[in-house]
């Protein structure tokens, strides 16, 4: 399920905010006040919004976080203070290696029911600002400015990110953090005090289940070539323990059915496939050996002969031939036959 539904990312209002700054090069956080009201909204609404749809957490049992934004929620009057307080914690968990920054609280409606709350470090980056002039010539002259400690658009000035929404008391998080996209470094889930809800062995095994769904439902519509050996493509895929990314599903994809065309069937089944999974905001590292590779293994051939047999008789139980014209010669070497009967009619055994 995803952590706001389309109609709650469509409806999100700031109702206060307010920064502080942090980072390795001051010694102390410096505190400010709130901005109310709330400025730029459409800028700072923009980029949340582009953060939505991280991996999911819950807060660990007695997270000093949860119960300061639950505070907040208690009391109106406590959310600038609260802030400093959070911010003072943040700065004080920061590596060396980390940037100079600001730590902003947003506290945002989503809809009529829902309120949020947003924990962002955002990079403060210098800008060269240019200005045109009209000349009296009629020529035009740029001057140019150096801005330092802007907020700039892009992803990725947003060095981390919490959205925290609570339901019936329970808070729910989703986080984006740009050191660690597949998941949280250590001093952010430190801060945070929070724990992945979702298991790494449970999503990559339901990321292999979404992958042989969609062949099963969709092998005709592909190619010969992935046809003939799909489920091996995806376990070999998955198995090199790649990534998992919802926004950069390309490698996987290729890897599996070969290059879609946008707007693809197969495309859209896999997607529906994992939103039911509840992968389709979840970023993980695929672990090998919550994908085992399945025992057994088929083969089928063009005179309607099926083999299957255990992988592990490969070579030894089963030997394959290549022969002149494409064909195969398959040899079956066994100690005994076990069973030699009459297979029932496919169409009699569905009715």
């Amino acid at each position: 399920m995803a952590f706001l539904t389309d109609e709650e990312k469509g409806n999100l209002t700031i109702e206060r905010m307010i920064f502080h700054i942090v980072g390795p090069d001051v010694e102390e956080p410096q505190i400010l006040d709130e901005i109310a009201p709330p400025e730029h909204t459409d800028f700072f609404v923009g980029r949340i919004r582009i953060a939505l749809g991280g991996n999911l957490f819950e807060f660990k049992e007695r997270s000093p976080t949860e119960a300061t934004l639950k505070r907040i929620l208690a009391d109106p009057a406590v959310f600038a203070e609260s802030s400093s307080e959070m911010a003072r914690d943040f700065h004080s968990r920061h590596i060396t290696s980390a940037s100079n920054g600001v730590f902003f609280l947003f506290q945002i409606r989503a809809g009529q029911q829902t309120t949020l709350f947003a924990l962002i470090k955002y990079d403060i980056d210098d800008v060269v600002h240019y200005k045109i002039e009209a000349r009296s010539d009629g020529h035009n002259k740029a001057k140019l400015q150096r801005l330092n400690e802007n907020f700039v658009k892009k992803p990725e000035a947003m060095q981390k990110v919490a959205l925290i929404r609570f339901d019936d008391g329970v808070g729910k998080i989703a986080v984006r953090d740009r050191s660690q996209r597949d998941g949280i470094s250590d001093y952010f889930a430190q801060f945070l005090y929070a724990k992945r809800v979702n298991n790494v062995d449970d999503m990559s095994g339901k990321l292999a289940e979404a992958f042989k769904e969609t062949f099963r439902k969709h092998r005709e519509d592909l190619p010969e070539s992935v046809r003939r050996n799909g489920m091996e493509r995806i376990f070999d895929a998955l198995r090199s323990e790649p990534t998992f990314d919802p926004e950069n599903l390309e490698p996987l994809v290729n890897a599996a059915f070969g290059p879609l065309p946008e707007g693809s069937p197969i495309r859209k089944t896999l997607g529906r496939s994992l939103d039911r999974a509840g992968l389709s905001e979840e970023s993980f590292t695929v672990n090998a050996n919550a994908v085992p590779r399945p025992r057994k293994r088929q083969i089928r051939t063009n005179e309607g002969v099926q083999i299957i047999f255990d992988q592990e008789a490969s070579g030894h139980t089963i030997s394959r031939t290549p022969m002149d014209g494409g064909g195969e010669q398959i040899t079956i070497t066994t100690s005994g036959v076990t069973v030699d009967d009459a297979e029932p009619d496919d169409s009699r055994r569905r009715r």
